[in-house]
């Protein structure tokens, strides 16, 4: 039996539970294990603390949003919960008191816009911390990389399935550990090239290692090399350049084979190479004319100028036994004041909140 859908009566859609959509992005002013910079969309349930993840805010909005924030002007109409934002506020504050010298918030939701600045820039400064502070924004690198990928896979230049053979013969012919704790030199053939998707999706068979520095030979092989990719932070700067880098990976065997599971990390710094590679210009130029000029991004990039570097706040780290905070970098001297060797995608870049 044949039935003309258009006959039945419409279906009822199921009401999502009342809420609203928002934006929180946090950045602090250290990296360290207790505090990361946030970049989640959640979903506020009134009358509860509870928050789940949802779809990102639609273009138009996030247009509104960036209008908003390049005037400084705040459009509180009701949608966001006075109390939810002096909660936040106290928390932040509370944190910034115990733990940090300076934060920034943003929460946004469709075109409202509140930014609430607390601190300073580093415990020994007595200014108040700015708006326009730039941070080291570490592994929120990563969605830019990505973002810069997908305009070339849009604009034709690159596609997903592609395999990356061509662009990095360095990567080409993979030999695969044959376990975790193997000798470099046990391996298997890969069974297939890496492609674009298996770099976007940190499925490329390299990666993060969660084990002690120097636990399996392919880790104290990688560390001997300096590829700063699978053990730790990307700092201080890779002393190797982009060719060398990629290299030197090419030296190496695979952890997986391509596809098979997911690798934090390295896939994001191979994609840097290859967008480089590409586009036939240095990484922060690929970046600069496909995301950061048309988005109006104007103090995002793997270097502060010197005119900014009284913006740059001061790098703090833990150390691992006492958790004691101690300068890493200081804007005076600033890794970030000159060009690196290697631009590194998974977590060199500097931006502000607004850029970002």
């Amino acid at each position: 039996m044949v039935t003309d859908r258009r006959s039945q009566p419409p279906q009822r859609r199921r009401r999502r539970p009342a809420g609203r959509d928002v934006h929180v992005h946090v950045e602090p002013e250290t990296d360290g294990p207790r505090f990361q910079a946030l970049a989640n969309n959640v979903r506020v349930h009134p009358g509860s603390e509870q928050m789940r993840c949802v779809k990102p805010m639609s273009l138009g909005s996030a247009r509104r949003l960036g209008q908003g924030q390049r005037t400084g002007e705040r459009r509180m109409t009701g949608l966001l919960s006075a109390a939810g934002l002096a909660k936040l506020h106290d928390l932040m504050a509370a944190h910034v008191a115990e733990r940090i010298p300076g934060l920034v918030t943003l929460v946004a939701g469709d075109g409202e816009v509140h930014v609430d600045v607390i601190g300073r820039p580093s415990f020994t400064d007595a200014k108040p911390l700015a708006r326009d502070a730039i941070f080291r924004i570490a592994s929120l690198t990563k969605p830019i990389t990505a973002a810069t990928t997908m305009s070339l896979v849009d604009a034709g230049v690159l596609s997903l399935d592609q395999p990356v053979d061509d662009l990095l013969p360095e990567l080409a012919d993979r030999r695969v550990l044959r376990s975790m704790d193997a000798e470099l030199a046990d391996t298997v053939p890969a069974r297939r090239s890496i492609t674009v998707e298996d770099l976007l999706s940190l499925r490329m068979g390299f990666g993060s290692v969660m084990a002690p520095p120097g636990t399996y030979p392919i880790q104290r092989a990688e560390a001997e090399l300096g590829l700063q990719s699978i053990g730790g932070p990307p700092w201080p700067p890779v002393a190797l350049d982009t060719d060398q880098w990629i290299a030197a990976l090419g030296t190496l065997p695979l952890l997986d084979q391509p596809g098979e599971r997911w690798l934090y990390n390295t896939g994001a710094q191979v994609l840097g190479v290859l967008l480089a590679r590409v586009a036939q210009k240095d990484l922060d130029a690929v970046m600069r004319e496909r995301i950061f000029e048309p988005l109006r991004m104007t103090d995002t990039g793997f270097t502060v100028p010197g005119d900014k570097l009284s913006r740059l706040t001061t790098f703090y780290m833990p150390n691992t036994e006492t958790g004691e905070l101690s300068v890493l970098d200081d804007p005076i001297d600033s890794w970030w004041s000159n060009p690196t060797r290697f631009a590194d995608a998974s977590g060199w870049l500097t931006s502000t909140i607004d850029d970002y």
